[in-house]
Order: structure tokens, then sequence, then C-alpha cells
């Protein structure tokens, strides 16, 4: 019973480490950059999907990658 008390613990242990370690890759926006697309999307309301070009223009006046303008 000790021994099953004692692996549910690490296993608690490791699970919560796990929880810590995802929540840290989350990476957070400049203000700048957030305020630029929050504009765009205000602005869009009514379809508020940017073709690729408008994706690249983003991109170029947030100083963000491509991958980071899709993924916001």
């Amino acid at each position: 019973m000790h021994r099953l008390r004692v692996n549910l613990e690490l296993t608690s242990l490791l699970l919560d480490g796990e929880d810590k370690k995802s929540k840290s890759k989350r990476g957070v926006l400049p203000k700048h950059a957030t305020n630029i697309m929050r504009s765009w999307l205000f602005q869009h309301l009514v379809h508020p999907y940017p073709t690729e070009d408008e994706k690249r223009q983003i991109a170029g006046q947030t100083n963000l990658t491509l991958l980071q303008v899709n993924n916001w």
C-alpha cells in the first residue's frame, strides 16, 4: 500500500511538471504587435480573415513572422 501511494505521488509530481513546461512554452506577443492586429480585426469584423498579402503586410508592420500572425 505504501509503495502504491509513493508511485501515485511521483506520478502526480511528474504530471504537474509537464503542465508547467507546456504553459511556459507559450509566447506573449509584443503589445505593439497585438495592437496592430487587433486594429486590423476591428476594421474587418464582417470578414475577419486576412488574405495572404494582408498577413504579409501585418507581419512586416509588427516584425512578427508569418507563422506568428497565422497563429494569432
